[in-house]
This record gives structure tokens, sequence and C-alpha cells, in this order.
């Protein structure tokens, strides 16, 4: 009631209570006095979320006709009809679009770039009846046959994980409270995927077979500064197993066709250092700032990935910032920012040389995505 009358007084706006609560990692103990606001669940904190809306909504209550005017603007601005460029991978060619008078995405597939399309998920039938509606993951299985995806209702990443069988339409599993980043076993059976804590952190990774009530955790995150993701490298060969704080990374390896067995942890999380890799067959390509904060290139065995074996590929450079890495079976296209522009260095997967990309322009906004057709 305390931060209704607030509100409605427009006095003051609400003010959240100070609760202490203390944290303790790496050997320091600090206190957060908000660290009650991340429980959802917690009926004091969707009152108090509910009244920041109300007094939002009483402060911004004189531009509502500014505030449509704008949305119209913007929406005229949108094609009703977009679409994004198909990609290929293993067998097929992905694509989405958006229909006319329709608020979401109907994602599909085509054995052949001007073949008849194979509707795999129309979000605007799952939409219906949700304020919010959020996809966040969508992946089909090794042998094509199964495909994952995970939706939000909330906002929150509280996502819903469904296995659908492509072919039949069934339903073969479904876990709740999951994270938006799964990983294949090569089997296309068993899966690897993060479940959330009360927080809504992903704190644990789970290793299931699809349609079996087989779920084990094989790894659980305790530092609540890190975050843990399980994904897949393009070529499906790695189950990558990262966790990450602001300022530190640590990685775990397996095969995809060895799913049972324990991960391999490339290099134990070490103050102020952040690897992150990008796995291609029988090597491993890193991105790391071991060698300085803007990042350099290296690659390592995957039979022995540990650090001391880690070889520069492209050296750390104090004027140039490397931002992402994608790997091709013959070259290195790595993303990259220097003078305050974004630019896309092409290198041999050795020696580092190459060159830039011409983007057309010398100030350009791109992004690397969907590159797999180097790897089937």
């Amino acid at each position: 009631m305390f931060f209704l009358l607030s509100v409605v007084s427009g006095l003051l706006p609400p003010v959240a209570p100070e609760i202490p609560h203390e944290i303790t990692a790496h050997g320091h103990t600090r206190v957060d006095d908000y660290y009650w606001l991340g429980n959802i669940e917690n009926q004091a904190v969707l009152d108090y979320l509910e009244a920041e809306n109300l007094y939002a909504d009483s402060m911004m209550a004189s531009s509502d006709d500014l505030i449509e005017t704008i949305v119209m603007e913007l929406l005229d601005r949108i094609s009703e009809d977009e679409a994004s460029i198909p990609y290929y991978r293993n067998g097929y060619w992905y694509r989405y679009e958006y229909r006319p008078g329709q608020d979401y995405s109907v994602n599909m597939r085509r054995r052949h770039p001007d073949g008849e399309p194979e509707v795999l998920l129309d979000e605007n039938i799952h939409a219906e009846g949700h304020d919010y509606f959020e996809v966040e993951l969508l992946s089909v299985s090794p042998d094509n046959r199964t495909m994952a995806w995970a939706y939000d209702t909330t906002g929150g990443h509280w996502n819903t994980l469904i296995f659908t069988d492509i072919h039949t339409g069934d339903t073969l599993g479904m876990v709740r409270n999951a994270s938006g980043n799964l990983a294949w076993a090569a089997d296309s059976r068993m899966v690897f995927y993060g479940l959330n804590d009360a927080t809504g952190r992903t704190d644990r990774i789970m290793r299931q077979t699809i349609g079996c009530d087989d779920q084990i955790c094989v790894y659980t995150e305790d530092d609540l500064t890190f975050w843990p993701w399980v994904s897949n490298s393009p070529d499906r060969k790695w189950i990558l197993l990262g966790t990450s704080s602001s300022l530190e990374s640590e990685y775990r390896v397996l095969s995809s066709d060895t799913p049972l067995d324990s991960m391999t942890l490339v290099h134990p999380r070490t103050e102020d250092l952040e690897y992150y890799i990008y796995a291609a067959d029988s090597v491993f390509f890193i991105e790391t700032n071991l060698n300085g904060e803007n990042f350099s290139v290296m690659r390592v065995s995957a039979d022995d990935p540990g650090i001391d074996n880690w070889e520069t590929v492209i050296p750390h450079d104090e004027n140039t910032l490397i931002e992402n890495v994608d790997v091709f079976d013959n070259l290195l296209a790595v993303t990259i920012r220097s003078d305050g522009l974004k630019k896309l260095y092409i290198a041999d997967r050795v020696t580092g040389e190459g060159y830039f990309a011409d983007l057309g322009e010398e100030a350009a906004t791109f992004y690397t995505s969907a590159n797999f057709f180097f790897y089937d």
C-alpha cells in the first residue's frame, strides 16, 4: 500500500526498501541492499514493480499523444513483409518471414532455395493470449527430425523448452524454467541445456535424453557473479560449456559423439582472464585477452587444449579491438574495431595474414551470423 499511496499522491516516486544481503566470492564479501528485487516470486517485488509502472505512467500521461505519434511513425517505416536472408545448414535452407498483419515471425526451411517451404514454427499461433512472447531458441537436431525451441512470456528469460517431432508435430518433451541455449549430442537424442535459479540466473547445465526421465546435472555454477551456458560448435562435433562474469571466463569441452563422458576443462578461471572458444574439428581457436585488453586470436589442438599450448594467430594490437571470430575450413572472418570503425578481417587460419573485406563504405554497421555452409 505504501507504494500505491506514493504514486497516487504524485508527490514521491516509490522507494525500494534496503534489505542487506551478503554475497561472498573470490575471498571478498559485499553487501547488495537490493538483492531481494531479483526474486520475481516475491509478492513484495511484484508490488514494487507495479508501483514503478504506475508512477511512470502518471509522469508520462501528458505525453500520450506524442508517444502514439512516434510509435506510428516507426511502424510506418517497417515493412510488413520483412524476411531474412536464407542460410544453409545440414541439407536445408533456413529463413523466417513476417507476414502482413502479424507481429511474430514464421520460421521455415527448404530443401532447395526455390523449393516449397516447410513451416517449422509459426510464432503467431503460440503468442496468442500472451501480453509478452519471445522465442529465445530454435534449433534443429543433427538428423533434421527434431526441433528444440524455447519461449518466454515474462520478459525475464523464464523459458519453456519444447522438443517437437518435425514431421508429426508431436511434442516429445518439455522443460520448464530453462535458459535460452542448448547443445545436441551427435545421436540427436541427448541434449544439454541450462536451468535457472530463483533469481533468473542460469546456475545449472543439465543432460537429458529427449522424452526420458533421466535428467542429470553435469555442471553447477555456485559463484553468483558467473553465468553458464552451453552450445555446439558450428560443425556440431563439440559441446561447449562456458561460464563467465564481467572480467573472467572458463570453458569445458566434450565431443558430441561421447555425451556421457566427463567434460575437459580447458583452463580454470583466472582473475581478469577472458577467453572464448571457437571449435572447428580438431582445432580450437581462442579469442582472449591473455596478451592484452584488446584481445588476440590463438589456436590449440583439441587433443591438449591447455593454456600452455596456445599459439598466437592474430597478435594483440593496442589500436585494434577484436570483437568476434567466425571459423571456416580455410580462413577466419574476424570482426574488429579500429579508429572507431567496425571492419571485417579475413585471415589465414595458421599465419593470421590476410586482408580487410570491402564493405562498400568505410563507416558500416554489420554483424556475422549463421555461417554453417563450410561445415556441410
